[in-house]
């Protein structure tokens, strides 16, 4: 949850969600991954 909170993970989903919602559970948690990573990198 602290991740999820500091890298604005929920934001993202619900600003997303037309298009999340359509995936399956596996490519959400990998598009999770990947935004994380980016937001690590840019140190947001």
């Amino acid at each position: 949850m602290r991740q999820l909170d500091e890298y604005k993970v929920l934001d993202y989903l619900a600003e997303h969600y037309e298009v999340l919602h359509t995936q399956s559970r596996q490519w959400i948690l990998e598009d999770i991954e990947e935004f994380i990573k980016f937001r690590k990198q840019k140190n947001v």
